[in-house]
């Protein structure tokens, strides 16, 4: 996991060497991670989807979860982060076209476009949970 020096999720390494790393940044359209209400329970995806690095989007939330603008998002299901790790704050959100969710407007809680220090997290038990899980828990987009 990367996350910002106030714990925030900002990205995840996808590769490293003894002295570099390659990391895909939150502000990427390849970027996943499952996304939880605090206290509520309910979660869903969370990707970006290409318009402004302060959003990113939390889908699949069902329609009749109490939710307000000002809500705590947290990561959940994830072998990259840790669990509860903060995303952001619901901006906004819509209901579906089919109307059985929610799609909502997270403000990231990291700027991207200022952040300079990170925290690299690795979950000790990932290899183990990766080789049992497989492709079903994975946190990348599918081709």
């Amino acid at each position: 996991a990367v996350l910002s020096t106030s714990g925030s999720v900002a990205g995840y390494v996808q590769d490293c060497s003894d002295s570099y790393s390659v990391c895909m940044s939150i502000i990427n359209r390849d970027f996943r991670i499952g996304g939880r209400l605090k206290g509520k329970e309910h979660f869903g995806s969370v990707f970006w989807d290409g318009v402004s690095p302060r959003y990113v989007t939390l889908s699949d939330i069902p329609h009749y979860a109490a939710i307000e603008k000002g809500d705590t998002i947290l990561s959940a299901y994830s072998l990259r982060f840790p669990p509860d790790s903060f995303i952001g704050t619901v901006e906004s959100f819509e209901t579906s076209s089919d109307g059985t969710y929610f799609e909502v407007k997270v403000r990231v809680g990291v700027d991207m476009s200022t952040i300079s220090d990170v925290m690299l997290v690795r979950f000790s038990d990932m290899d183990e949970l990766d080789e049992l899980a497989g492709e079903q828990f994975l946190d990348t987009a599918q081709e």
